[in-house]
């Protein structure tokens, strides 16, 4: 049962290797995990990160692969501060498993998220609806701007 989860995490990091966010040493220990916010409210921060970001597409966050990375933070590029999230082109998302535990405030909503939880679910999530590795106005105009150290 293990042996698609691993050729399926291969396939990932042989990918992105050329990616422009693309983990340049893997993500070592990364697990598939079901989304991490209720189906509702990832339906909710999908159409409000759409809205925002400017892009019209008839697709379903449904279309990224979540997975689940062991500790606080992970390290996926030497040159980088530890991350607690990642996005992988096409559609992976990768996040730190000590963030998954605590889960989502109890409190969120999409416009007025102050957790790094689901604020952390939607940067990403703005990184597979641009398709690209850096940090258009979006981020800013979404309000989930990259974190200090990243470009």
């Amino acid at each position: 049962m293990r042996t698609p989860q691993l050729a399926v995490l291969v396939a990932l990091a042989a990918i992105s290797c050329g990616s422009p966010v693309g983990p340049k040493y893997g993500v070592p220990n990364a697990v598939p995990v079901a989304a991490p916010l209720p189906p509702a409210m990832m339906d909710s921060l999908w159409q409000a990160m759409r809205s925002c970001s400017g892009v019209v597409t008839a697709d379903s966050w449904r279309r990224i692969a979540f997975y689940a990375v062991p500790g606080d933070s992970f390290v996926y590029d030497m040159s980088r501060p530890a991350a607690i999230g990642l996005w992988v082109a096409p559609h992976a998302i990768y996040l730190a498993q000590g963030m998954l535990d605590h889960g989502p405030s109890s409190a969120y909503t999409p416009q007025a998220d102050t957790g790094i939880y689901a604020g952390t679910v939607a940067h990403e999530m703005i990184h597979d609806l641009l398709q690209v590795g850096t940090h258009p106005a979006a981020f800013w105009t979404c309000h989930h701007p990259p974190s200090p150290g990243e470009s």
